[in-house]
């Protein structure tokens, strides 16, 4: 019996050393890896300092977006949720009855907490209020920023307990035949998340942080801690010098006004550099603290977005937000040895732009209204285009692109009206809400635009050099259909009943045709090339083609109507002047001018400064097209004295009621270029009536007004292509002339021409 017992304990403790050496062996050699990081994690004590960001700069390496010094309020989690007035209320409940404390029972301690549970509510209401006076903000504003953190930490609380049910789920079920659901209550556990704190207000500078400073001293879980805010110096520019006596002559100054003016400009270049704001859930998604690669292995990445981080909204802050973003800090302090490992933050890499902010300033003020080159004016319109003139006085939105021919980079690229950093934050509906004038759009590569009269120079190199023309004159009879003598007529039979055939006694040469913008040339031209080849002569311009600044919303322009349909003969005709199913942007101009200026030489425009990587492709234009072409581009901003002393180019002169005057006057320069007077749909607004919305109504209409030139020195090659855009203004060179005329002048003032 003795040795059946003893036997019995000796197999007894044998089973029992087998399950302890089960689970040793499960918890050393199967988890010993993952208890040992959680174990390590738990001795470790983690402080993390803020990434910083990269700089944006121009090409002269003026620092056009940088982060500056500031300050954020960190408040700790369980304030933030308002746990905190609980464990408060608990706390004090047990002070108040500490010798009575084990003899009561769970009911009665949680009647005493919550009998002093609202004093506490009570004081975390008063500090958001009093942090929401210290900071100058609204409660709800506060109210919306706690939202947002208790959503953002609940929603990555629940992903982490249900992976650890997953987890638990699995491991009950590898041995068994049967599944076992394990309930998410079961692997609730407390997460470090859930303890942190949280920046419930950044970006507080030096002189705003003492209010805030107070309030923070006297509440527990509330501090103030180093951070940055992202800064743009060149948002507002007072731009200086900028001649007015070389203005057309109802803008000159008179009497004892002075010549020189001034003026200060706002939001310089926020189309392009773009905005930050608070990261959003998707924002932590996309880049968490730690990743699962390839192998399995977790991969931490110290450029994580926290709560309370920021991130690009638009522009290039949110096209580069990789390349900007830097890499966190960190403290590491191990509890066990008191050894604090440092890892210090890596900044993100600064990008340099091909821009000249200083250009793009002075561009900007000079299509300020102050000014009077971007008004509505009495001059700007003839008397066939004065009814659908917008109202003397009237803004007048637009876009101007500089590009450097030869390198392909983007010197100036204005978009009117713009918008502030600060109107984005106090007023964010006068930037998208408005309908008429759109200053959150960058007219200059996100809305396209029928392109008119400026493609006539593109239409005649490409029919040449596909061999369906061979430069032979043709004559303007007013009409290009003689059957229907209403339809696709040429602007001169409009206005003044002669053709130009009229003019020049005879048949037109390609460069004339150009100079005085025949339409019943290019309508012919395009007769001959076809449906096909009028879309091949766009999209070796760059039409429907990708533009690949690194901005958002970059528009590649359209060669099909809006409409469901397909494009015909007739569509192609008016695809000749373009007109018809075409569009495309400022950009799209500027770039198609540069590259017939290199006789077909591609350069794609670049915004970023960055190594080429490819070699410009060659259109292989004709070279006597090429050179029609350009001829009749000087004819365009001449009078053609040797035909008549009459005769003028489309963009040379401004009829003025004093009298003729040239359009361009700068000293030094060789200008060539092509006005485009086109046709655009009209802006319909739906009002809001008492009862809701009423019909929709026109609240602007008219023709958008162009003037794409190529300038150089004088006795230089050609240098810069400069496309301007004028919404709805009326003439091409009437209104966007005189300000491709004073950008010219720019150039000279900031050392290019």
């Amino acid at each position: 019996m003795f040795i059946r017992r003893l036997i019995l304990i000796f197999v007894t403790f044998l089973l029992a050393a087998a399950v302890l050496l089960g689970q040793s062996f499960r918890l050393t050699v199967m988890q010993g890896d993952d208890l040992l990081e959680e174990a390590e994690r738990r001795m470790v004590r983690e402080r993390w300092t803020p990434t910083v960001r990269g700089r944006i700069l121009d090409r002269n390496g003026e620092v056009l977006a940088r982060d500056a010094p500031s300050f954020d309020v960190l408040v700790a989690y369980p304030i933030i949720n308002g746990s905190w007035a609980y464990s408060a209320a608990a706390k004090q409940a047990y002070t108040d009855h500490r010798e009575a404390w084990a003899e009561i029972d769970t009911t009665g301690r949680e009647t005493l907490i919550l009998a002093v549970k609202p004093m506490f509510d009570a004081k975390l209401e008063r500090l958001w209020h009093d942090l929401a006076e210290a900071a100058d903000v609204q409660v709800s504003e506060i109210e919306q920023r706690r939202m947002d953190i208790i959503g953002t930490v609940q929603a990555q609380s629940g992903a982490v307990w249900e992976r650890q049910r997953q987890i638990r789920e699995a491991e009950l079920n590898r041995d068994r035949d049967a599944d076992v659901y394990v309930p998410i209550g079961e692997v609730v556990d407390p997460l470090g998340i859930q303890v942190q704190s949280y920046a419930m207000l950044t970006g507080l500078r030096e002189y705003e942080i003492g209010p805030v400073r107070r309030v923070a001293e006297r509440y527990e879980g509330v501090e103030v801690s180093p951070g940055s805010i992202r800064e743009y110096p060149y948002e507002s520019i007072v731009v200086r010098n900028i001649d007015r006596s070389t203005f057309p002559t109802p803008l000159k100054p008179s009497g004892s006004e002075p010549a020189m003016a001034e003026v200060y400009v706002e939001g310089v270049g926020s189309h392009l550099l773009g905005a930050m704001r608070t990261v959003w859930r998707e924002d932590v998604d996309r880049r968490p603290k730690y990743s699962e690669s390839e192998t399995g292995e977790r991969v931490l990445d110290r450029g994580y977005y926290r709560s309370g981080d920021t991130v690009g909204m638009f522009g290039l802050e949110r096209s580069l937000e990789d390349r900007l973003r830097g890499l966190r800090g960190i403290r590491l302090l191990h509890r066990d040895t008191g050894e604090e490992e440092v890892i210090e933050d890596q900044r993100g890499e600064d990008v340099v732009l091909s821009l000249d902010i200083q250009l793009q300033a002075r561009i900007q003020a000079l299509m300020h209204p102050d000014l009077g080159l971007a008004v509505s004016q009495e001059w700007h319109n003839a008397a066939h285009q004065r009814d659908e003139a917008v109202p003397l006085g009237t803004p007048l939105n637009g876009a101007a692109v500089v590009l450097d021919i030869q390198r392909g980079e983007i010197l100036a690229m204005v978009s009117t009206p713009t918008y502030t950093h600060r109107q984005l934050r106090d007023d964010p509906m006068s930037v998208w809400g408005d309908e008429v004038n759109t200053p959150g759009v960058n007219r200059c590569v996100s809305k396209p635009y029928p392109p008119g009269s400026i493609v006539k120079p593109l239409i005649l190199a490409s029919a040449v050099t596909s061999g369906v023309y061979d430069m032979t004159p043709i004559a303007c009879t007013g009409a290009f259909d003689p059957m229907h003598p209403k339809r696709n007529r040429c602007w001169i039979w409009k206005q003044y009943h002669v053709t130009h055939t009229d003019q020049f006694q005879g048949p037109l040469h390609p460069d004339e045709a150009i100079g005085v913008s025949c339409n019943v040339f290019f309508h012919t031209l395009a007769q001959i090339m076809g449906l096909k080849g009028i879309e091949a002569c766009y999209h070796d311009f760059g039409v429907e083609r990708p533009l690949d600044l690194g901005l958002e919303l970059e528009h590649e322009g359209r060669l099909k109507p809006y409409q469901e349909r397909e494009t015909d003969l007739n569509d192609a005709v008016m695809m000749g002047i373009g007109q018809g199913p075409v569009t495309w942007t400022p950009l799209h101009a500027a770039h198609a001018y540069a590259t017939l200026a290199l006789g077909g030489r591609d350069i794609t425009p670049q915004l970023i400064r960055a190594p080429r990587t490819t070699a410009p492709h060659d259109l292989k234009l004709d070279p006597a097209a090429c050179a029609a072409a350009l001829e009749g581009l000087r004819q365009s901003v001449s009078t053609i004295d040797d035909i008549s002393p009459t005769v003028y180019g489309t963009g040379s002169v401004l009829s003025l009621e004093t009298g003729r005057e040239p359009i361009f006057n700068a000293p030094g320069v060789r200008v060539i270029g092509k006005t485009g007077t086109a046709d655009a749909p009209a802006i319909l607004v739906d009002p809001d009536g008492e009862d809701g919305p009423l019909s929709p109504v026109v609240a602007r209409t008219g023709d958008h007004s162009w003037f794409v030139i190529l300038v150089g020195p004088d006795d230089g090659e050609l240098l810069y292509a400069v496309a301007v855009l004028m919404e709805y203004a009326g003439s091409g060179g009437r209104v966007s002339g005189p300000i491709a005329n004073q950008i010219i002048r720019a150039l000279q003032t900031e050392g290019y021409l």
